[in-house]
């Protein structure tokens, strides 16, 4: 019998599995507070963590409620064992990610560029150690070698339009899309990307959908526009506008 009792909790904005990165590297700037629980002695486990960069969070995936043996990832063909997968519905939901420490202060541990939700509970804290944690020339097996990074161009009108969306919805909804678009490669369901005519794509957002070109020569995504998610009518008329 093993039992995990959380040392913490995390707290940021980001309070839905659509709102989290797919990766810390992809939530930068993302900012949150792990606060740790008071009467464990955490004051002093936390003595000589500052001036650490980066450190190792172990959490618990608490919103996954059954696991797979194997899943398809947003850039394989084909289905893999879920232990060949980042995937998180494993038959233990731990999770692990490296993430920028700011600051300390008493039991709170200010982070960034994280892929953490509201309310995870913490169940480790790790230093992160490049000469023991990096392997930057290990092989990957299935995935790609290379992962190219997009860079995110945005259209005069998308950015006009995801400002009054912004306002509207009150977060940072470029900031959101752009998270989820630096490492799309190919449209799926678990992308939430499908596939519109040509070079056109659709990325599904929440209460949003993106309408996206990417050219299979570049690693560069054009947002043509953001449409709200209720009525197909708008996209359409875009589709037909010749904008694209």
């Amino acid at each position: 019998m093993i039992t995990l009792n959380p040392i913490g909790y995390v707290h940021c904005s980001c309070s839905e599995k659509a709102d989290v990165p797919r990766q810390g590297v992809l939530g930068e700037g993302n900012q949150a507070v792990i606060r740790l629980l008071p009467k464990k002695n955490f004051e002093q486990a936390l003595e000589d963590l500052e001036g650490m960069e980066r450190v190792w969070i172990l959490f618990w995936m608490h919103e996954v409620t059954h696991w797979k043996a194997k899943i398809q990832p947003p850039r394989s063909t084909g289905k893999k064992g879920v232990f060949a997968t980042r995937s998180p519905h494993r038959p233990n939901p731990i999770g692990l990610s490296a993430v920028r420490l700011r600051s300390i202060k008493g039991l709170d541990l200010y982070i960034e560029d994280h892929d953490l939700l509201e309310g995870t509970p913490v169940l480790d804290i790790k230093p992160y150690l490049p000469y023991a944690d990096s392997f930057p020339d290990a092989k990957v097996g299935w995935m790609q070698e290379k992962v190219e990074i997009n860079e995110i161009h945005w259209s005069d009108k998308a950015l006009q339009e995801v400002v009054i969306l912004e306002d509207q919805a009150g977060l940072n909804l470029q900031e959101k899309i752009e998270a989820r678009l630096k490492f799309f490669t190919k449209p799926s369901a678990s992308n939430r990307v499908k596939h519109i005519k040509g070079d056109i794509y659709l990325q599904s957002y929440k209460f949003w959908r993106i309408v996206l070109q990417k050219k299979q020569e570049e690693p560069i995504l054009y947002v043509l526009t953001v449409l709200k998610a209720c009525d197909t009518t708008d996209l359409n008329i875009f589709l037909k506008s010749g904008e694209i």
